[in-house]
């Protein structure tokens, strides 16, 4: 049938059931490769003194493999998935077994009686795996668990390969690496099978490089393995059947931990003595998911829900296990397969597990279609995915503490085990951690009253004298979470700049706590530390923005029991302004006790002062009364000669102070000559005594006294120029930092 006429076939169809032939395509396709995966894995970790084993195995990887899919299409939140045997987790299983027969040896048991004590180590780990990844998306921590650092996930990444490498080998030679040689020596027939796995895995590398069809590997290794098996049916391949393909399918025997008798027929003794290495696999396994996880992001671009994801892994790793399945997971080859055959839904999931169902009823002899030499190869593939994605990037960029680190875990997981590797892991985890966090810089600002000022405005003379003994008012913005090595910097940062201003003492230091998240106990000494060092120079304490979380620890530093601590201020303008008064008050400025009428008379450069304030009309206005509402007409100038106001807008509203203006200012000018609505209320904080300039006064100034109206345009000119070239000051300091 042409191409055309498979076309209209396909156009005559329902809309739905054309939608479902790529998914039924996909999901045929990657059964193939998840069977594969399956006999490979299987044939891993039976091998050796325990390969009568391989039936029971193949038959546990299959159900935990079927399992999984349907866990995963029920619950993933990165559709299309399938769940396959996934290579980390068949290392960490490896390890298992390997323990497990090593100490049924030194028992003295029957390969019969290890084989079932292997099967118990590997349900005890998948069901401690399936536990745990439930508590951790079920505690919604699973997104926390992405930030455990690179180097430590590619040290398992990298030991789990070269096991799968060494494993494969063995796989396809029948020894050990160290004895292979002599192997191959004694038996040619070891080298061809031996080359048959390298030539696949090299002729699927460069294949690669030419051919980028998700097809390429599944049909060449079926292509590859019905040459096998035709070839060595015909005798034109050394070997027997035992050399190139693995026991009889059809002896399989499987193992059901709820059947009658089952659990009582394990040694438990030789599964208790073995619980590091069982212990250390959800631990390695929760660390593979999180890496795998944010691969699916950055590699399909999507966002996944890491709780979701260990909720669905989890499911299938406990109902696995207690059926005597193996762990299975969404592995990204598969993935990225589905995707590339066109899959979009969770429907190749449920085929998967379809087919596995259909060859177990019916129990196909899967040993005898796929050669061991072959797996062999394929395994190498698998590694060499798992090894390139551990060291691709920091070999590109050079890190080579990061390789260091990554060395190190390789070196204690291949000689001491995944358990130690797991606590050395740990370890540096932390240790990179600390060194890492404690480069970062959780002051986010640092400034002096020089330069910024809190929302309150003051009157001409008063900002002069805060500019001139800015210096002595300090202001520290932190942020992020403070431990002892984040927080011993910031008390060594304080030590210098205060060191550093020796000749002008600081006498306020403001600390702006509203961007912490928290404090643990260690940083406490580093914060008591500053607190006597403050107490030493005889320098107040201002703590701003503290949240309850936060509260109880500043307390216990003694930061707000100095004796010049003051209390703790909402935000760092509250505490600012409060440092502000006291230096204003330590001066006393003549602004503060000379006469309203001297000072303006003094400002605008008259001995007549009674001659500017004639155009005027003094009121007193009540605490909370305003001054003028928002989006009235905008036709006055006011003088505050006595007491304070307060700027308000309204949002959402609610009425929020954006500023506040003390005696001796001047408000409203800037909607007065714009001839704008106001844009804001003023209301008065406490009694305020008012000089106010109407429109129709201002007119009659500039045509009856020309020269005062000059004046008053000067001061007026000055005080916004004075007021802009402070905010341009503090523009540039806020953009240097």
């Amino acid at each position: 049938m042409t191409t055309d006429k498979l076309s209209a076939v396909q156009a005559r169809l329902p809309t739905s059931l054309r939608a479902a032939i790529p998914e039924v395509l996909a999901g045929l396709i990657v059964s193939t490769v998840a069977v594969a995966y399956c006999v490979g894995f299987a044939a891993l970790i039976f091998e050796g003194s325990i390969s009568e084993g391989l039936p029971t195995g193949l038959w546990s990887m299959l159900v935990g493999t079927a399992i999984a899919c349907i866990a995963l299409g029920l619950l993933t939140s990165l559709p299309p998935t399938v769940g396959t045997q996934e290579a980390i987790a068949i290392g960490m299983l490896k390890v298992v077994a390997l323990a497990m027969v090593s100490g049924s040896q030194a028992v003295g048991a029957t390969p019969d009686q290890t084989v079932v004590n292997v099967m118990a180590g590997i349900m005890v780990a998948t069901v401690a795996a399936g536990i745990c990844f439930l508590l951790v998306g079920h505690l919604g921590i699973g997104q926390m668990l992405r930030f455990v650092p690179s180097a430590v996930t590619g040290g398992f990444l990298c030991a789990t390969g070269i096991v799968v490498w060494m494993a494969s080998l063995r796989m396809a030679t029948g020894d050990t690496i160290s004895n292979v040689v002599a192997h191959i020596a004694s038996d040619p027939a070891t080298l061809v099978r031996l080359s048959v796995g390298l030539a696949f895995f090299v002729t699927i590398l460069l294949l690669r490089q030419r051919i980028k069809s998700p097809l390429l590997l599944p049909l060449a290794f079926l292509a590859c393995s019905a040459a096998v098996v035709l070839l060595h049916r015909t005798h034109l391949v050394p070997g027997g059947l035992d050399d190139w393909f693995a026991a009889d399918m059809r002896q399989v025997r499987p193992w059901v931990p709820l059947a009658e008798g089952a659990l009582l027929a394990v040694d438990w003794h030789v599964v208790r003595s073995n619980l590091a290495d069982i212990v250390a696999v959800p631990f390695v396994l929760i660390v593979s998911l999180v890496v795998r996880t944010s691969a699916f992001e950055a590699a399909f671009n999507r966002t996944a829900d890491f709780n979701s994801e260990f909720k669905a892994h989890g499911l299938a790793a406990l109902v696995a296990g207690i059926f005597g399945g193996t762990m299975a997971a969404a592995a990204q080859g598969s993935i990225r397969l589905l995707d590339e055959l066109g899959a979009r839904t969770v429907l190749p999931s449920y085929i998967v597990a379809g087919v596995i169902a259909v060859l177990l009823l019916f129990g196909v002899d899967l040993t005898a279609v796929f050669p061991l030499p072959l797996l062999s190869g394929l395994l190498l593939l698998v590694g060499w995915s798992i090894l390139r994605a551990a060291l691709e990037q920091p070999v590109r960029q050079r890190a080579w503490s990061e390789l260091a680190v990554i060395g190190l875990i390789v070196i204690v997981s291949l000689k001491a085990g995944f358990f130690a590797a797991v606590v050395v892991g740990f370890a540096v985890s932390s240790l990179l951690f600390v060194v890492k966090y404690s480069q970062v810089d959780v002051i986010r600002r640092q400034m002096t009253r020089k330069t910024f000022a809190s929302h309150v405005a003051r009157s001409a003379e008063d900002e002069r004298r805060l500019s001139r003994e800015g210096d002595a008012i300090h202001v520290y913005w932190l942020s992020g979470f403070l431990f002892f090595g984040s927080s011993h910097r910031v008390v060594e940062i304080v030590r210098r700049s205060i060191e550093k201003q020796a000749p002008r003492p600081v006498r306020y230091l403001v600390l702006d706590f509203s961007g912490v998240s928290g404090i643990d106990t260690s940083a406490v000494q580093s914060l008591a530390g500053l607190a006597r060092l403050c107490a030493d120079r005889s320098i107040t304490v201002l703590c701003a923005g503290v949240s309850p979380a936060v509260a109880p620890m500043i307390s216990t530093s003694m930061l707000l029991q100095l004796p010049h601590a003051e209390k703790s201020f909402p935000d760092h303008n509250a505490a600012l302004a409060f440092a502000e008064e006291r230096v204003l008050a330590d001066a006393a400025t003549v602004s503060q006790v000379q006469d309203f009428q001297d000072w303006i008379g003094r400002e605008i450069g008259t001995t007549e002062p009674g001659r500017l304030l004639s155009y005027f009309k003094a009121r007193t206005v009540a605490p909370g009364e305003a001054l003028y509402e928002e989006g009235s007409p905008a036709d006055t100038i006011d003088v505050i000669a006595y007491g304070s106001i307060a700027i308000t807008v309204s949002i959402g509203g609610r009425r929020i102070e954006v500023r506040r203006m003390e005696q001796r200012t001047v408000v409203g000018e800037m909607g007065f000559f714009r001839n704008q609505t106001r844009s804001a209320t003023v209301l008065a904080i406490e009694p305020v005594t008012v000089y106010t300039l109407d429109r129709a006064a201002f007119e009659s100034m500039q045509t009856s006294d020309p020269a005062i109206a000059r004046a008053l345009l000067v001061f007026l000119i000055r005080t916004l120029s004075d007021r802009l070239e402070f905010a341009n000051g503090a523009i540039r300091s806020l953009t240097a930092v």
